[in-house]
């Protein structure tokens, strides 16, 4: 396994300002062939002028240019924080684009996203659009509803069902002023009719305690019709001890067996089953070297190869050197500074990975394309 071509590609402005702060990229390959590449841009990784910017390339990700995102307004007919946006597709000739947006107090400049008291969350939207012409133009932004869940941060992209249905991923907070003890909890939810309504959501992973933290689940659906969620758990009594673990079901996602430790060390990860049927894992660490990494796993999705593949990038500056020392909540307001991270890939026609990463130090950062042979 090794890097072939590794390339800055949009560098964030080294003068403050909506364009300083790029980050948490996603691709897909369309059913044209071309590629769409979506990040988020604002001025610090949590701000209020938080948005999308959308990106095609239609000679392998080699040269790249811009289309409109499509939305400036949330569903309400508000401004509001595009923060994080995933690419699948869900037929034949249709993609769809998961989005989260959380809604700023008007006029207050950047309130904090978390209460530093309560731990609570600025008020947090799931939502979802889809497109028949590549990404050109969209339908409608429609919010999905989680009750009687709240708070929903999506996590990856909407997955199409091997019966038709569409199921999508997120994690839980809380209202920013309730005081009541929480943690994040993975979730997904199922749409039947094409996602004009959806059914109630259906909990994968939480800890009634409240010591264990379930952040950033992405499912996967195998060629068999396995269901994968991968998530990495946190426990307050131990900040920055990370490790991975995968949930599964074998029902298209009526019931998962409970989330077990991969044995792997680290956080936010994603998948691409490869043509050969390996699975390819990518995965950030933070602590040690802190890196983003390659392992490969077997089809089945419980057996991984006992080392990586590759380090894809090696992080000079250690973001979780003070975790030892700090309190989980002093933990978790450290995220919004963490300096690199969210791995999502693609395989190419002709075997090779596309991985899209971003990097930075302080308030500013760049996204980030790799090509990776994996043979």
């Amino acid at each position: 396994m090794k890097i072939i071509h590794r390339q800055l590609l949009f560098e964030g402005s080294r003068l403050p300002g909506s364009a300083q702060n790029l980050a948490l990229p996603n691709l897909l390959i369309c059913p044209d062939a071309s590629i769409l590449l979506v990040h988020r841009t604002g001025r610090h990784k949590n701000s209020a002028d938080g948005t999308q910017r959308l990106w095609r390339s239609t000679d392998g990700g080699a040269a790249w240019r811009p289309l409109g995102f499509p939305f400036s307004l949330t569903p309400a007919g508000q401004p509001g924080e595009f923060r994080t946006a995933a690419l699948s597709r869900i037929g034949q000739t249709r993609i769809a684009m998961l989005l989260t947006w959380i809604d700023h107090p008007v006029g207050k400049g950047d309130v904090p996203l978390s209460n530093s008291i309560t731990g609570g969350l600025l008020p947090i939207h799931l939502g979802w659009a889809s497109s028949g012409d590549n990404g050109t133009t969209w339908s409608d932004l429609r919010e999905i509803d989680p009750a009687p869940l709240v708070q929903p941060c999506g996590n990856g992209a909407i997955v199409p069902l091997h019966d038709g249905r569409l199921l999508a991923a997120f994690e839980t907070y809380k209202h920013f002023d309730d005081p009541a003890p929480w943690s994040a909890r993975s979730v997904v939810i199922t749409s039947s009719d094409d996602g004009r309504t959806w059914h109630p959501p259906q909990v994968v992973g939480e800890d009634p305690n409240h010591f264990l933290f379930f952040w950033d689940q992405h499912v996967h659906q195998l060629r068999d019709g396995t269901l994968i969620g991968l998530s990495w758990v946190d426990d307050r009594r131990r900040p920055g001890q990370s490790e991975i673990f995968a949930a599964r079901s074998l029902d298209g996602g009526g019931t998962w067996f409970p989330p077990e430790p991969t044995g792997i060390s680290g956080q936010f990860s994603s998948v691409v089953e490869l043509a050969d049927g390996r699975l390819l894992l990518l995965y950030v660490r933070r602590t040690g070297d802190p890196s983003i990494r390659i392992r490969i796993g077997r089809a089945d999705g419980r057996t991984w190869d006992p080392e990586d593949g590759l380090v894809l990038y090696s992080q000079a500056g250690d973001d979780l050197a003070a975790a030892g020392r700090q309190s989980y909540e002093d933990y978790l307001r450290n995220m919004a500074r963490w300096s690199f991270g969210w791995p999502t890939a693609i395989e190419l026609p002709n075997g090779e990975i596309l991985v899209s990463y971003y990097v930075g130090e302080d308030d500013r950062s760049s996204i980030m394309l790799a090509r990776v042979d994996v043979r």
